[in-house]
C-alpha cells in the first residue's frame, strides 16, 4: 500500500552557469517547488538553495569560465523533502588537457545522472533522476551522444520506476535517440511547445544564419515519466535562462 506522500511540484532548468542567477532564484521563490533539478549549475549555488530551505546534492560535470572567472559546474537535485540519493557517471568526453571538438565547442566534461528517492517518514518515495546529456554540433546524434545515451539508459534500467528530467540535447522529431528514450519513458512535454531554447537569453538569439531554426524546433529539455507516475500541468517558463524552465506536478498513482 502506498504511503502518505503522493504529490510534489517539480522544477527543472539549465542554468547556463552564473549568467541568470537572479532570474532563477526569483522563479524558485515564486514557484516554491518541492524538488528542483538543475543542469550547468555552479556548485556554489547549492548554498543559495540551502538558504531557501532545500537540502542539496551536486555532481560535477567540469569547469566553466564566465567573466574570465573559472568555476565548477554540474547537476543538482534540491529537495524540501527528506531524500536519499546516488550518482552514476555514464560518460566522459575529453579531458582538460585533451578536449574533444564537437562543432565549434571544445568539450571536456563528465556526464552523470543523480537518482533520488524523496519521502516523508513511512511514506512511499517519489523517485526522480536528472541529467545533462552530451551535446552535439547540430542536434543530431553522433557517436559520443549515442554511446552516452545507451550507457545511461542501461544504468537507469536497473533503477525502480521514476521521473527523468533535464537537458537532453536531443531535439524532438530530429534526433533519432528520442525514439530510444521514449521506448521506455513517456514524453510529458505538450506538443504545443516546439523549442525549449529562449531566443531572448540564448547566446545565439541574434543569429540569423544558423544551421537549423533552433528557436522553433529544438525541444531539448524534458520531463520523462514511467508508470506509476502521473505528470500534470507541465509547462515551460521562458525568460529565466537560455533554456526555458520546465515545471510540473508529479503524482504517484496509488
Amino acid at each position: 500500500m502506498y504511503g502518505t506522500l503522493s504529490h510534489m511540484k517539480l522544477l527543472s532548468v539549465n542554468m547556463e552557469g552564473k549568467k541568470h542567477l537572479d532570474r532563477i532564484t526569483e522563479l524558485i521563490t515564486t514557484q516554491n517547488p518541492d524538488c528542483i533539478c538543475l543542469q550547468e549549475a555552479p556548485e556554489v549555488y547549492s548554498k543559495n538553495l540551502e538558504s531557501l530551505g532545500y537540502t542539496t546534492v551536486f555532481a560535477e560535470m567540469g569547469t566553466a569560465t564566465q567573466n574570465e572567472q573559472p568555476f565548477t559546474i554540474g547537476i543538482i537535485i534540491a529537495s524540501k523533502l527528506p531524500f536519499t540519493h546516488h550518482t552514476n557517471y555514464y560518460a566522459t568526453i575529453g579531458t582538460s588537457d585533451a578536449p574533444v571538438t564537437i562543432g565549434t565547442r571544445s568539450v571536456a566534461m563528465k556526464y552523470a545522472y543523480i537518482f533520488a528517492e524523496l519521502s516523508e517518514a513511512n511514506a512511499t518515495p517519489i523517485r526522480i533522476a536528472t541529467t545533462h546529456m552530451v551535446v552535439t554540433h547540430d542536434g543530431s546524434a553522433d557517436e559520443y551522444q549515442t554511446h552516452a545515451m545507451q550507457h545511461m539508459l542501461a544504468l537507469l534500467g536497473n533503477e525502480q520506476p521514476h521521473i527523468l528530467c533535464g537537458d537532453f540535447n536531443m531535439p524532438r522529431g530530429y534526433n533519432n535517440l528520442y525514439e530510444l528514450v521514449t521506448s521506455t519513458y513517456t514524453d510529458t512535454i505538450p506538443l504545443e511547445y516546439t523549442s525549449s531554447l529562449d531566443r531572448s537569453l540564448h547566446r545565439l538569439g541574434n543569429k540569423t544564419d544558423l544551421n537549423a531554426p533552433i528557436f522553433d524546433s529544438y525541444m531539448v529539455d524534458y520531463i520523462f515519466s514511467q508508470p506509476p507516475y502521473i505528470t500534470e500541468n507541465v509547462r515551460l517558463q521562458f525568460g529565466v535562462s537560455d533554456h526555458a524552465a520546465v515545471i510540473a506536478d508529479i503524482t504517484l498513482k496509488e
